[in-house]
């Protein structure tokens, strides 16, 4: 995907002062299977707690958009869970 790609780009020329990002080697990110392993994007489309995540955000936007069609519903969710889940089903 183009927003893949793009992330991929600005994460080699952007410095990041996020301390929860780190930049991982390609050999890493190839390894995960994704080139977005290493982005921290909590929060929702263009509704994000930290700047930068124009990439994931486009690309979520449209797994979601894509997941309504699929199923036929009104909404959809397409974040992996994370820390932050566990941590509020912990609360719970």
């Amino acid at each position: 995907s183009e927003g893949i790609v793009q992330e991929l780009k600005d994460q080699r020329s952007h410095l990041k002062l996020i301390a929860s990002e780190n930049y991982s080697s390609l050999a890493v990110q190839l390894t995960m299977g994704n080139l977005l392993t290493d982005k921290y994007a909590e929060g929702v489309p263009f509704r994000r707690f930290y700047a930068g995540c124009d990439n994931v955000d486009a690309l979520e936007f449209a797994a979601a958009e894509e997941a309504k069609l699929l199923f036929g519903a009104d909404h959809a969710y397409v974040q992996p869970h994370s820390g932050a889940d566990a941590n509020l089903v912990a609360f719970w």
